[in-house]
């Protein structure tokens, strides 16, 4: 979005990520800070899902419907090794 703040469709007409990030950062994401400080997790599931869906939306008028966020249903993983005594990769 910084490098092509407003991207072409196949058919020519102007899709501004930047209005559209700008909306969902002053709505949804808005909606997910205030549920998390008040500790509302109902208020944040009903948040986080329709952020998801806005993003989603913005990925549909990007003619980038291959790029599906989802509701994670495990605790992420890292990728990364932090323990000092770890020997693999070696």
């Amino acid at each position: 979005m910084r490098i092509h703040p407003v991207r072409k469709t196949e058919a020519g007409a102007e899709v501004d990520l930047k209005g559209i990030l700008d909306a969902v950062d002053n709505s949804f994401l808005s909606e997910i800070g205030t549920a998390t400080t008040n500790k509302d997790s109902a208020k944040f599931k009903i948040a986080y899902r329709q952020t998801m869906e806005g993003c989603y939306a913005c990925h549909k008028a990007c003619e980038k419907p291959f790029l599906r966020p989802q509701v994670p249903n495990a605790a992420s993983v890292s990728i990364l090794n932090f323990d000092p005594n770890a020997t693999w990769p070696e």
